[in-house]
């Protein structure tokens, strides 16, 4: 017969999950106080020099299958097109590599951190991440209205949209990723990082989450317009060979090899 006196022999160790992590959580490194996303190996970094400031450029590896689908002569382009005002605060662009964890419990296309951490410094920083163009999306049919209008984007973006019965199938390449990224994701960010540079820094961290993210949304919506009517964009991929090699970067970090292959076999079998 049980004792419900009796004490539980497993209380504080690993069997009762203490100092576990949870697997729905993502890492931060307490004693380095680094969030998950300050973590890179493998980097490269090269700073360019846009005519009003120079931006320091962080390029991470890339794992099997994934690809950074904006080059940095893409995001460059980019900045110069738009007003400086904009951006005149921003320091850094990483184009990051996330981890299996992060892409399946909280992938995103990119980021802006006020205080990024690298190399024993604070940047503002514009985090975009690499994409997996093998995989396809899993989303579910019970979507809220933000999220209606977000599946609404992505299928103008170029992003394959099929519907099942009770999910969207997502099909990411590499233009699509490009386009939502470079188009959206970047003007959103930078969108963030101007209302955080025009109005008192205590009174924008008081403000909910809501109305920073309509900010956001409304600036790069009008920007990106603005950018298609003066015909900036869209514009071809900008991936120059001379350009990876001058700064030693990896060209399969931004080319996928086995992918063009793929795509070269289908057009010929289509043909």
């Amino acid at each position: 017969m049980r004792n419900p006196i009796r004490r539980n022999q497993n209380i504080g160790t690993s069997k009762q999950g203490a100092k576990k992590q949870s697997i729905f959580s993502l890492p931060f490194d307490s004693n380095n106080l680094l969030d998950f996303y300050e973590k890179l190996s493998s980097y490269q970094k090269l700073e360019i020099d846009l005519g009003d400031k120079k931006i320091l450029f962080v390029v991470e590896g890339t794992k099997k299958d994934f690809i950074h689908a904006c080059s940095i002569e893409d995001v460059v382009y980019i900045l110069k097109s738009i007003d400086f005002k904009y951006w005149k605060t921003l320091e850094m662009i990483v184009l990051r590599q996330p981890k299996k964890k992060e892409v399946f419990i909280s992938p995103v296309w990119g980021r802006l951190i006020y205080s990024y951490s690298f190399e024993n410094q604070y940047k503002k920083t514009i985090v975009l991440e690499s994409v997996n163009c093998f995989k396809k999306l899993k989303w579910s049919k019970k979507l809220h209205s933000q999220e209606q209008k977000e599946l609404e984007r992505l299928r103008k973006d170029g992003h394959f949209i099929l519907e099942q019965k009770n999910y969207y199938e997502i099909q990411i390449n590499i233009d699509s990723a490009r386009n939502t990224q470079l188009y959206r994701t970047l003007l959103h960010e930078i969108g963030h990082l101007y209302h955080f540079a025009i109005i008192n820094e205590e009174t924008y961290k008081k403000l909910p989450s809501s109305e920073k993210e309509y900010f956001a949304h409304q600036f790069s919506d009008e920007l990106k317009k603005e950018l298609e009517e003066q015909q900036i964009i869209p514009f071809k991929r900008k991936l120059n060979t001379e350009f990876l090699q001058n700064y030693k970067l990896n060209q399969e970090d931004f080319e996928i090899l086995e992918l063009n292959k793929n795509l070269n076999n289908k057009f010929m079998s289509d043909e």
